[in-house]
This record gives C-alpha cells, structure tokens and sequence, in this order.
C-alpha cells in the first residue's frame, strides 16, 4: 500500500534563497540542494517578475494556490499561463 504523506505547517523548511519552504522531500534526510533526491515539494511566494533558477534534468510540476494566476515567460519569449490549482509540468 502508497504510503500516505501529510505535511503540515511544522514540516516546512525555509530555503537558503529565503523566498520558499521545502514542505517534503524524498528519500527522508536527502540534501534538497543536491542531486540524490527524487521528489520535493516546495512553496514559493511570487511577488512580482523575477528568474526561476533552472535544475537541469528535472522535471518542475508548477500549481498556482492563491491569487488569480500567472503568466510563465519561456527562455524562447513566450509566455504560458499558469490558472488557479491547473497543473502545469516544465522539463528543463
């Protein structure tokens, strides 16, 4: 049986950048600033247009929470919109 994973506020662990939480990581223990994990869970605050620092061979699921949305600017000049709880997978 999956097992069942429940974050709560008292999991979160503030990012060196100091603009997110790492709510969870897999396998338990794992530096997220490395290459050994398999998955994380990160919650970001968006205050405005600024770079999203890219991990080469990963693939970045994005899920707008709060707020009416946003438009994600592509390195080729587009632009994607993220909406309200929509999935949107980037593979960089």
């Amino acid at each position: 049986m999956p097992e069942v994973l429940w974050l709560t506020r008292d999991d979160a662990r503030r990012l060196e950048s100091g603009e997110g939480e790492e709510l969870a990581v897999w396998p338990e223990g794992t530096d997220s600033e490395g290459d050994e994990q398999d998955w994380r869970i990160v919650r970001m605050r968006v205050r405005g247009p600024e770079p999203v620092p890219t991990l080469p061979g990963c693939e970045r699921i994005r899920v707008v929470t709060g707020g009416a949305g946003m438009m994600l600017q592509t390195d080729g000049g587009g632009a994607v919109p993220l909406r309200p709880l929509e999935p949107l997978a980037v593979q960089e």
